[in-house]
């Protein structure tokens, strides 16, 4: 499943650094915003109000609220424009995501770690480039990138994804 997340009308108002707010006290949660540092693991920097699950951005205008059922559920995110090939981070639960940091959900027994080494292999970072030369990879891309099943059988992929990530963390 692909889902873009929501507006929030008024990033200003409802988005702050995590070094900002109190975490224990106040109604924050991560938020994920894309942007050039999605690769593998993506910067957690930003953390959106979400008091009474998001009630104070929905009374604002021009808010859109996308895809709730996908919110705070862990998945694999993506930077839009990047000039090198990978671009796909793994985010755990408990985020909130936006319109321009939208997410990629395995479907079936298809582990996170094993979506997260396929999508940033060359294969398919050629596929990607072949759908959009201008690298603009947008939801409709990567939504219509054929998915070749025999690749899911490759055991050493999920091990490797999850050394990579851990090497980030470290």
């Amino acid at each position: 499943d692909i889902a873009t997340g929501l507006t929030t009308g008024n990033n200003a108002k409802n988005i702050r650094k995590f070094w900002e707010v109190n975490l224990e006290k106040d109604c924050f949660k991560p938020f994920a915003k894309g942007g050039k540092k999605s690769w593998i693991m993506p910067e957690d920097k930003r953390v959106i109000n979400w008091t009474k699950k998001g009630d104070e951005i929905r009374r604002t205008p021009s808010s859109v609220m996308r895809n709730e059922k996908y919110y705070e559920r862990e998945g694999l995110t993506w930077t839009v424009i990047k000039r090198t090939g990978r671009r796909f981070g793994y985010l755990p639960k408990g985020h909130i995501f936006e319109v321009s940091g939208s997410m990629l959900f395995p479907k079936r027994d298809l582990s996170h770690w094993k979506l997260l080494a396929l999508m940033n292999s060359n294969l398919y970072h050629n596929l990607f480039l072949s759908l959009t030369i201008e690298r603009h990879l947008q939801i409709e891309e990567v939504a219509r990138t054929p998915w070749i099943e025999e690749l899911e059988e490759l055991d050493t992929l999920e091990e490797l994804s999850r050394k990579q990530y851990q090497l980030m963390l470290e």
